[in-house]
């Protein structure tokens, strides 16, 4: 068995092992890949949360690596909280894959059909929520080791971060109402 593996909660730790089904034994590789696509003539494909798929030889029965990785392709859409794309690799060698770098915007519509930017620094936004009264924009900021909150005065200035702990984190809009008024 050939499979991504992460002693944390953050996939950008990730790594590849093997293990023989007959006897257990297990052996990590020396590889930072987040998402296993397959092999095909003794190359194992491999994902990165870089969004990069790599290609490196591999000698199955030896569980170990032959040479160098090589860049396949690069710019696949990653999720940045499991570091899983969506890629897959045919039996005949085929790659398919969506290209990508998951970032977003924030844009505010209005009732009269005109549209404004709120945040514009292209990042991996998600489940941007409005205070309220209006004033204050609180929206999940992904990175590759961090999923947090953060919170926006709106027209005035940079953002600051509203959950710190580390570990995932959703915007729980009723918590979010209590706290911004």
């Amino acid at each position: 068995i050939i499979c991504a593996c992460w002693s944390s909660s953050a996939p950008y730790r990730s790594g590849v092992a093997m293990y023989c089904l007959e006897t257990g034994e297990g052996t990590v590789l020396d590889l930072q890949g987040s998402q296993l696509v397959g092999v095909i003539d003794r190359v194992l494909v491999y994902l990165t949360t870089a969004g990069v798929i790599m290609g490196d030889p591999i000698d199955v029965a030896g569980r170990r690596v032959l040479g160098t990785p090589v860049q396949l392709v690069d710019n696949v859409l990653v999720n940045q909280n499991t570091g899983l794309g969506p890629v897959a690799l045919s039996a005949t060698g085929t790659l398919f894959y969506q290209s990508g770098a998951g970032q977003s915007r924030v844009i505010i519509g209005g009732k009269e059909g005109r549209s404004r930017v709120l945040l514009d620094d292209g990042r991996d936004y998600a489940f941007p929520r409005l205070s309220p009264n209006g004033k204050q924009l609180a929206v999940t900021l992904n990175t590759p080791d961090h999923r947090d909150v953060w919170l926006n005065d709106l027209g005035s200035g940079p953002m600051t971060r509203f959950t710190t702990d580390g570990t995932p984190n959703d915007l729980n809009v009723e918590y979010y109402r209590q706290r911004a008024g």
